[in-house]
């Protein structure tokens, strides 16, 4: 709500809700990862994969992390 509020104040067109739509690396153990995404919104229940586990998406994991990080503390 603060964002849409944001926007109009600013006379600009107001950021896309939410579609339901993401994905969640899930550690398993210190060298695996899956992958979970999906639709949360979809009816008439989520629609949901799981890939993995892998070492390759334990690492894209790690790698994801720091670049958040990065981005949001810097360094």
């Amino acid at each position: 709500v603060a964002s849409a509020i944001a926007a109009e104040v600013r006379a600009k067109p107001p950021a896309p809700q939410f579609d339901g739509t993401g994905f969640c690396p899930v550690e398993l153990g210190t060298q695996a990862a899956a992958l979970v995404q999906g639709n949360w919104y979809a009816k008439p229940e989520p629609v949901v994969t799981i890939e993995g586990p892998s070492t390759a998406r334990a690492a894209e994991k790690r790698a994801f992390e720091s670049e958040r990080l990065e981005r949001w503390f810097g360094s």
